[in-house]
């Protein structure tokens, strides 16, 4: 069963590293990775020493604005469509009714 996640690209505009927050529908984070570039000690105490690291998908949502002049941020929604709901739902019963009932 493959997880729907909300995925947040952070690309500094200086350095050029990026990061990669993941978060499950609700908005309470999953998981976080460094794509490019590594954390300086700088970078490392202003993220998890700070409290600033975005715990919750809201914290992230609020970089957008705040951190705007640093990072572009790229938000990719999951796409929950009939066809990944379908194959995500163990208990599979009569696709095509619930194709129409989901469409309906």
């Amino acid at each position: 069963m493959t997880e729907q996640l909300i995925t947040y690209t952070v690309k500094s505009k200086t350095d050029g590293f990026i990061w990669l927050f993941k978060y499950h529908l609700n908005g309470i984070f999953k998981s976080f990775e460094i794509i490019d570039g590594e954390l300086s000690a700088k970078q490392y105490q202003w993220l998890f020493c700070s409290g600033k690291f975005p715990g919750m998908e809201s914290q992230l949502q609020g970089w957008k604005e705040k951190l705007k002049d640093n990072f572009e941020i790229i938000k990719a929604a999951p796409v929950l469509d009939f066809e990944n709901l379908w194959n995500l739902y163990n208990h599979k019963v009569k696709k095509h009714e619930a194709e129409k009932a989901f469409k309906s």
